[in-house]
C-alpha cells in the first residue's frame, strides 16, 4: 500500500468522446478531479467543441479519427506489434470476427447490435478495444507512469453525486471496477489502476493481434461475447482472477437531446432536463447517496456498502420506505422523484 503520508499522483482519462459535458463537468470536476487532486487527459475521436471546459481543463489531449470501420487501426495496430516485436509471420486476426456476438463492433463484419425497438446499430467494442491501445501507447511513450501513481479510465457522460473513493482506500496491488454493468464480465465504463497493472489493463487489443488462433480456441465454444465478458476473459488470461476488487457505483450516464442514439437512448427526466441512459445506474446513485453521503472523501468498507445497497434495492419494492427517502429534502433536491416512482412502480409489492 502506498503511505499516507505520500501524495498519490492521480491521472483520469476521458475516453472516446467528451459527450455530455455540458451537463457533467460541474460534478466531474468536483467529485470526481479536485477531490482526487488529478489532472485530466483526452484520448478522444472528435472535433473540438466551443466552450468545453474538458478540453480547457485538460493536461493532456491526443487525438485519433473515428472510423465506422475499425479495421484500418487494427491492421496497423497489428503491423506496429510484428515490428516491434520483430515477429516475421502475421496472424490472421479477421478469424476472430465469426465469435459472436458484439465484443468487435465496429469491425467490417462483425455482428450488429439490435435494441429493444428493433433498431440495429454498429456497436462500439473494436472501438473500446483499440482506444485503450491508443492510450497506452501515449502513456508509454510519454513515461506517464513514471509521473502518476494511479490512472483512472473513465466516460465523459457521468453525473456524480458523491466524491469518488480515494486512492488511499483503493490497494494499488488490484484493478477497482464500479459493482455494476457488468453483463456477464467487468464494466466497461470505469477502471481505477496502478503503475502495477496499467498496462495489462489497457493492452485488450494485444492478444486479439498476435495470438488469434489460441483466442479462438478458448472463446469459440461460446457466442455471447461482448466486450464486459471478454474484458473478464483477457484479465483472467492475464492472472487476474483475484487480483479485481468491486468499489460501489456512484455514478450515471447522461446525454442531451444533441447527442443522437438508437442503442441506449435512455429515459427523459424533466426534473434534470436530460436524458438518464440506464437507471439502474440512477438507482444506485441515489442509495449511496444515502449510505456515504455528498461530503464524506475517505469512505473504504466497500464489502458491506455493496451488500447494503443489495438489501436496499429490494426495501425499495416496499412502497413505505421507498417514499421515505424520496421525501429526504436532500433527495428531492438531487434526484427525480417522478423518474424513480415510474420505473419501480412495477416492483413495488407491499
Amino acid at each position: 500500500m502506498i503511505t499516507k503520508n505520500k501524495k498519490i499522483k492521480t491521472l483520469v482519462c476521458i475516453l472516446g468522446q467528451t459527450r455530455a459535458q455540458d451537463i457533467t463537468w460541474n460534478s466531474f470536476n468536483k467529485y470526481l478531479l479536485k477531490s482526487l487532486n488529478a489532472d485530466l487527459a483526452l484520448c478522444i475521436a472528435e472535433k473540438k467543441t466551443p466552450n468545453n471546459n474538458m478540453y480547457k481543463k485538460a493536461k493532456f489531449i491526443w487525438n485519433y479519427r473515428d472510423l465506422k470501420d475499425y479495421t484500418k487501426y487494427f491492421s496497423n495496430a497489428q503491423n506496429y506489434l510484428l515490428k516491434k516485436k520483430k515477429i516475421k509471420k502475421k496472424p490472421s486476426w479477421k478469424k476472430l470476427i465469426r465469435i459472436k456476438h458484439f465484443w468487435l463492433a465496429r469491425l467490417k463484419g462483425a455482428t450488429k447490435i439490435r435494441n429493444n425497438k428493433g433498431i440495429y446499430s454498429s456497436g462500439t467494442g473494436a472501438l473500446l478495444i483499440y482506444n485503450r491501445w491508443f492510450l497506452l501507447q501515449k502513456i508509454m511513450k510519454h513515461k506517464l507512469y513514471k509521473k502518476y501513481d494511479r490512472i483512472i479510465i473513465t466516460r465523459s457522460d457521468f453525473v456524480w453525486s458523491i466524491h469518488h473513493p480515494s486512492m488511499e482506500n483503493l490497494d494499488p496491488n488490484y484493478i477497482w471496477i464500479p459493482n455494476g454493468e457488468k453483463y456477464g464480465g467487468y464494466t466497461d465504463r470505469h477502471a481505477v489502476l496502478s503503475r502495477d497493472n496499467f498496462y495489462d489493463y489497457l493492452n485488450l487489443l494485444e492478444p486479439i493481434l498476435l495470438e488469434p488462433d489460441r483466442l479462438y480456441n478458448l472463446m469459440k465454444s461460446k457466442n455471447n461475447w461482448n466486450l464486459e465478458r471478454y474484458i473478464k476473459f483477457y484479465l483472467d488470461q492475464k492472472g487476474y482472477s483475484n487480483k479485481v476488487k468491486l468499489f460501489p457505483y456512484i455514478m450515471f450516464s447522461v446525454r442531451n437531446e444533441k447527442i443522437r442514439t438508437t442503442f441506449r437512448p435512455g429515459t427523459y427526466s424533466f426534473k434534470h432536463k436530460f436524458y438518464i441512459k440506464y437507471f439502474k445506474e440512477y438507482l444506485s446513485s441515489i442509495i449511496f447517496f444515502n449510505l456515504i453521503g455528498e461530503k464524506n472523501k475517505n469512505y473504504k468498507n466497500f464489502t458491506l456498502l455493496n451488500l447494503l445497497h443489495r438489501i436496499f434495492k429490494n426495501l425499495f419494492k416496499i412502497k413505505m420506505i421507498l417514499n421515505f427517502y424520496l421525501n429526504k429534502p436532500k433527495n428531492i433536491k438531487t434526484f427525480d422523484k417522478k423518474f424513480i416512482l415510474e420505473n419501480l412502480e412495477k416492483k413495488i409489492i407491499i
